[in-house]
């Protein structure tokens, strides 16, 4: 495996994790809503608008710090092993 085939599985992974993550922190937040009495969001998109306005976009990316180098190392060693074996 190249060093260009491994900064670009590196660089995947970094990407995929920084348009995932806002989707996963609205479905959390949607999630850990009480099932009885008033809920906080009416669904996604109002969820993602009320937490931008209180909290700021980049609050969507706040407990994220640590995943990003993890997932890039995971879709890495992924794409080497389908490189290797000739399966991409």
């Amino acid at each position: 495996m190249t060093t260009n085939a491994t900064l670009m599985d590196l660089l995947a992974g970094l990407v995929g994790k920084i348009v995932e993550h806002p989707f996963d922190t609205i479905k959390v937040k949607l999630q850990s809503q009480p099932v009885t009495g008033a809920k906080m969001y009416n669904g996604p998109l109002n969820c993602l608008v009320k937490s931008v306005r209180q909290n700021g976009f980049w609050n969507l990316y706040q407990p994220a710090d640590w995943q990003y180098g993890g997932k890039c190392g995971s879709v890495s060693y992924l794409w080497a092993g389908n490189e290797g074996t000739g399966q991409v």
